[in-house]
């Protein structure tokens, strides 16, 4: 998608950039679908950061636009015995990725007839994507399709991994290495992981690869985001934060930066890397 850019008429405006989202013509086709809950649910229930007294747990939380849930077949589970035709690729508010509204040619009795996937880049209106009992020749695997990671070729570009991983905008991971019982597979972060070779992964990459170039230019755009301002550590009382308490004329901080609660909040390992994930 095309990356837009926007006049100096404001300061909030002078360094903008937003990403184009598919346009309404696109969406002609499915206000019906909309209105019966097929392609969309229930609207994402937002707390504001608080519990059940009132009180904030989650700091920064709170406002945002309303969204709805999309019935997104992250599993590909449905249109596995089918052929299936995109009939359009939308925005969707909940991620970075856009997603491609499918509908099955073949269907079989008592599984659904249309649905979201997450949109690989590349992906066009028309492409038909073939189901994974369809075609498992690996030489005419194609973006889109999805299948058990022991029947992708080493080197191929996948996403998606069994529903859960990679699936952020314009991410992907690659297949390095099959083994017995594994795979070994470079995600996106650079780890390197072992995931059993049963779990499904979908060909490609995410969609939306200029995600990252956004700007959102101004703090109202955050709260509509549903994030609340964020103060600085250092502008706080030593009792409230860790950096707080100092002379910002002399100095500056002087302690390794750390979290409200005491934590690095740098150089501190977050992850391991070589893991194994396995079918529970």
């Amino acid at each position: 998608m095309a990356i837009k850019t926007y006049k100096a008429t404001s300061a909030g405006r002078r360094f903008m950039r937003k990403i184009v989202k598919p346009s309404k013509k696109e969406l002609k086709g499915i206000y019906k679908l909309l209105k019966q809950k097929e392609l969309i649910g229930k609207r994402v229930k937002k707390n504001a950061g608080r519990n059940n007294q009132g009180k904030i747990t989650v700091r920064h939380q709170g406002g945002g636009v309303k969204q709805l849930y999309r019935n997104i077949d992250y599993k590909r589970e449905w249109g596995r015995y089918s052929n299936s035709v995109v009939k359009g690729i939308h925005y969707n508010p909940l991620s970075s990725g856009f997603i491609a509204w499918l509908e099955g040619e073949e269907i079989r009795e008592g599984e659904q007839k249309t649905w979201y996937i997450l949109a690989p880049e590349g992906l066009k209106v028309g492409d038909i994507i073939k189901g994974e009992y369809v075609s498992k020749d690996r030489l005419n695997h194609k973006i889109g399709e999805s299948y058990k990671l022991k029947d992708i070729d080493v080197g191929r570009e996948i996403y998606n991994i069994d529903g859960k991983w990679v699936r952020s905008g314009g991410t992907n991971g690659i297949i390095l290495k099959h083994l017995e019982k594994e795979t070994q597979i470079k995600m996106p972060s650079g780890d390197i992981i072992l995931i059993n070779k049963e779990l499904r992964a979908t060909i490609g990459r995410v969609s939306n690869i200029d995600n990252d170039k956004k700007v959102i230019g101004k703090a109202g755009v955050s709260r509509m985001l549903n994030k609340r301002p964020t103060v600085r550590g250092e502008a706080m009382n030593a009792k409230d934060h860790s950096h707080g308490g100092k002379s910002h004329g002399k100095g500056g901080l002087v302690k390794a930066e750390r979290t409200a609660w005491g934590k690095l909040a740098k150089w501190a390992k977050t992850s391991t890397t070589h893991k194994r994930i396995n079918v529970k």
